[in-house]
């Protein structure tokens, strides 16, 4: 009997995934722990793993697809095996069960060449390509387009007609932008958020890093500002809380998600304990999560349970800017570019000083701007 595989549970709020590469081929031998395919989700690239040993005898899903939990992706047994016939026989012994009739019609149309509905649009090879590569919806050329072959002509006609007049090419979004979309949207919609910004002097942190790096160890200056951001959180843990259902909850850990920026998106892996790691320590971590975000390689364990985020733009020369709070959260701190500025000392001399400067973005239910205040207190005499 065929083995079927479904979407397994790959998190407490996974509750789909998109194909993003099948990594092996129908009719291939694979072998029980085989990658089939990567998963993009929420917040990791995942492995689907076969569990048995035999012939890839047909995937569903196709590569940008969404599949959620219990969907049946893939199928592997014996060459030859008509694993659809099984499927059928189930059904017919259980007309009721809806999930194993769905299943049932999406095996019987695995072998057609085009998706529902394609072969009803007529279109030129070339207008294909050109609609494919500014991500025109075949779809809606049709309904504009109604008994008619689509040219290229067609195409242009139709990027004319969005937007503001001007031709324009439709964004392809990856899983995780979307749902980088779909959370931020959620921030700005349902918290009340309000900033506060102090600037820092940042001469004890490059001190910090210096003194790591006499010791054979690099440490940059976003782990230096985690390292201290974790102290002041675990002295002042106000900050490390969120609102739900009319409630502040403060967490009893302290998980500082860092956002990395990818070309597949935004991540925001998690330094757990990150209040309990020396310097270099953090330090390790954060390179550490950073390429594997890069390389979209992250575990679902270390993208999940952050309680606090911090996002630098600094190493791009921004000053300053307003962050907003991810939901589940009641903060998030903006770390800006270091400057330098001349400054009097109390003897009026003048003194060249590495500035910082620090911008607090927090949910109003969970925590107000004196609370701030205090939290860049207790911050300040760590960093200064």
């Amino acid at each position: 009997m065929a083995t079927k595989i479904y979407m397994p549970r790959l998190g407490e709020s996974i509750e789909e995934a998109t194909i993003g590469r099948w990594c092996k081929q129908v009719g291939g031998i694979v072998a029980r722990g085989d990658v089939i395919a990567e998963l993009e989700t929420a917040k990791a690239m995942m492995e689907l793993e076969s569990p048995v040993n035999g012939v890839l005898l047909a995937v569903l899903p196709e590569v940008g697809e969404t599949i959620h939990r219990g969907d049946l992706v893939a199928v592997v047994g014996k060459a030859g095996e008509d694993w659809e016939a099984e499927i059928r026989e189930k059904s017919a012994d259980d007309s009721a069960n809806k999930t194993e009739k769905d299943t049932q019609r999406k095996a019987e149309s695995i072998h057609k060449k085009d998706k529902a509905g394609a072969d009803r649009i007529s279109i030129a090879p070339n207008a294909k390509r050109i609609a494919k590569e500014k991500g025109v919806d075949l779809k809606e050329l049709a309904a504009l387009f109604p008994n008619k072959r689509i040219t290229s002509g067609d195409i242009e006609k139709y990027l004319k007609k969005t937007g503001t007049g001007v031709p324009v090419r439709k964004v392809v979004f990856t899983n995780i932008q979307k749902i980088t979309a779909k959370r931020m949207a959620e921030s700005a919609r349902e918290i009340p958020q309000f900033s506060v910004s102090a600037d820092i002097r940042a001469d004890k942190l490059y001190q910090s890093v210096r003194e790591s790096e006499e010791r054979g160890k690099k440490v940059s200056l976003t782990a230096a500002i985690i390292f201290h951001t974790a102290s002041a959180l675990s002295k002042y843990p106000a900050l490390n809380a969120f609102f739900e259902n009319g409630t502040v909850f403060r967490y009893e850990e302290i998980n500082i998600g860092v956002a990395v920026a990818t070309e597949q998106g935004l991540y925001v892996p998690v330094i757990h304990h990150a209040d309990m790691l020396a310097l270099e320590e953090v330090a390790d971590k954060l390179a550490d999560l950073s390429e594997k975000a890069r390389k979209d390689t992250l575990s679902v364990e270390e993208v999940f349970g952050g309680t606090f985020t911090l996002s630098s733009l600094g190493m791009k020369g921004i000053r300053s800017f307003n962050a907003l709070v991810n939901p589940s959260q009641a903060a998030i701190l903006a770390v800006g570019t270091v400057r330098q500025e001349i400054s009097l000392d109390e003897n009026d001399t003048p003194v060249r000083n590495n500035m910082i400067t620090l911008t607090l973005s927090a949910d109003h239910r969970a925590v107000g701007g004196y609370e701030c205040a205090e939290f860049f207190e207790i911050l300040r005499k760590e960093m200064e």
